[in-house]
């Protein structure tokens, strides 16, 4: 089969992961592929993808469980790995989701094949016979130094319990996720900065507005509601006119309504926006666009693995506050605001400890960078900069794989 990365000399990697247009996951395997396609062939098992094998100009893209009984993409790719001479095979997917890949996966280690996992951590162990989902891997990438701490301390607590010294832990480090910052960068200021809040939002007093954003998607994790929460509390305080935009794609008739209705009982419906570039996902290019307009980004999610839309928003420009648990308090200590915990929660659908944020707080702090001119800004100066160092472009990122995948 002729591939698009004329790859009769580079190693190839078989990368299995989501492939849906927009998601956080699919933004990153084709950000990173941009630039690991100069040092491989890759071929991508798209969980999600349907359509034919499609040759792009940085991967070739497969269907993944065309036939059913896959949906994970794990057997597939122990079959695609043979056809295509793998050297290496990447992973990206949830930490408890790993289990689905350790019995089709692991007869290749035995053939040279290296298997390789890039996970996200979005709470904090409950159980440690979770660390036996990952002990079928050659190396175990996390995404941050806090998410790398917590799996190392959950798997020397696993040996302990379960009597387990010679369970070998597969090589464990992290590697940031980068910003895309050619795309994502301020799209306007000043006089046109107000011109695009009026085109982006069908409100009279659009361009003397101050607009926050929440960006993330509306699930339970994401925790949207806190966020209506903190806003109606503050709104009261607000010193000019100010706007919480929701930007959630891929509501669905259920999750629509649920949103709708936590909109309609916040006693401000009227100040919220949900959706003004659309229900669906959008373009980069869109997504420059609103964050641009959006002076303050909010993310007040029970736990996080990364965070994106908080630095592709900070590399725009705008002012960032993030919980201060998981991976944000790690990765904005020294930048953003931090909202405190109140309390912790687990969830049905996640086996690690969670946190709500602390809506009160949160409220005080949108009230002040709302109120206080100077404080937004330099607020949203320091997020810029932190958004824009080094260790967090894809160039440097794409080095630290190199190495990994060789």
């Amino acid at each position: 089969m002729k591939t698009n990365n004329d790859a009769i000399n580079k190693p190839t990697v078989l990368a299995v992961g989501l492939f849906v247009s927009g998601t956080g996951f699919t933004r990153v395997f084709e950000t990173l592929f941009t630039q690991l396609s100069k040092h491989f062939s890759i071929h991508w098992m798209g969980i999600g993808y349907k359509g034919p094998v499609t040759t792009h100009e940085h991967y070739t893209l497969y269907p993944v469980n065309a036939a059913g009984g896959d949906i994970y993409g794990a057997y597939g790719a122990a079959a695609l790995s043979s056809e295509l001479n793998v050297k290496s095979i990447l992973l990206l997917t949830d930490f408890y989701l790993l289990k689905n890949y350790r019995r089709p996966l692991q007869p290749l280690k035995e053939k040279g094949i290296r298997l390789v996992a890039y996970v996200p951590l979005d709470g904090s162990f409950i159980d440690s016979s979770l660390i036996e989902d990952c002990l079928f891997l050659d190396a175990l990438v996390l995404y941050n130094q806090w998410a790398l701490q917590e799996v190392a301390a959950a798997g020397e607590k696993y040996q302990l319990e379960k009597n387990a010294g010679d369970s070998k832990m597969p090589e464990m480090n992290y590697i940031y996720h980068g910003t895309d910052t050619a795309v994502f960068s301020a799209a306007a200021s000043g006089h046109k900065k107000q011109e695009l809040k009026k085109a982006l939002f069908n409100v009279p007093d659009a361009a003397d507005s101050i607009f926050i954003l929440n960006a993330n998607r509306f699930n339970e994790r994401k925790a949207i509601p806190a966020t209506i929460t903190a806003f109606a509390k503050a709104m009261p305080r607000f010193n000019q006119p100010a706007y919480l935009c929701l930007h959630t794609p891929g509501l669905n008739s259920i999750t629509g309504s649920n949103l709708l209705t936590e909109i309609e009982n916040s006693g401000c419906k009227e100040r919220i926006l949900l959706n003004p570039l659309g229900d669906a996902y959008c373009t980069n290019e869109e997504l420059t666009q609103l964050y641009s307009a959006c002076d303050i980004g909010v993310n007040t999610s029970l736990g996080e693995g990364w965070g994106m839309i908080s630095f592709e928003h900070a590399a725009c420009g705008a002012a960032q506050l993030v919980p201060d648990h998981t991976a944000p308090s790690d990765l904005w200590k020294d930048a953003g605001i931090l909202i405190p915990t109140l309390k912790s929660i687990q969830l049905n659908t996640n086996p690690f400890l969670m946190y709500n944020v602390n809506t009160d707080v949160l409220a005080t702090e949108l009230v002040q960078l709302v109120n206080d001119k100077a404080y937004l800004n330099k607020t949203a100066a320091a997020c810029f900069v932190h958004a824009k160092k080094e260790m967090f472009s894809w160039q440097t990122i794409a080095q630290q794989w190199v190495k990994k995948l060789r």
